[in-house]
């Protein structure tokens, strides 16, 4: 928020860090701020990597006078993996007298 009104309090803010996984959307000045949004526009992959991003997002003013916040986001794993065998089948063998419990 901005105490200030417009046309001079916030006019525009900026996601600090390059990345290509989120970008920063505004939406109308209303009730006296301007609304902001972090969309992803890039599939996160917790496997790949993507488990945290700590994000800089700033608020200009119309003068440049700035503010900025830090967001971390935590993304959490999710079952989107099968299991995997290393091949499509096995061969083995087994002495006829093995006992129970024996392992083939």
């Amino acid at each position: 928020t901005d105490r200030d009104t417009q046309p001079n309090s916030v006019s525009r803010y900026k996601l600090m860090e390059n990345t290509d996984k989120f970008k920063i959307e505004t939406g109308t000045w209303s009730g006296g701020s301007l609304p902001l949004s972090l969309v992803i526009i890039k599939e996160l992959d917790y496997d790949a990597g993507d488990k945290k991003f700590v994000l800089t997002i700033k608020a200009f003013d119309k003068d440049d006078k700035s503010d900025d916040m830090t967001l971390t986001i935590t993304v959490n794993d999710i079952n989107d993996n099968k299991p995997v065998f290393q091949a499509a089948s096995y061969t083995g063998s087994v002495l006829e007298d093995a006992g129970t419990q024996t392992k083939v």
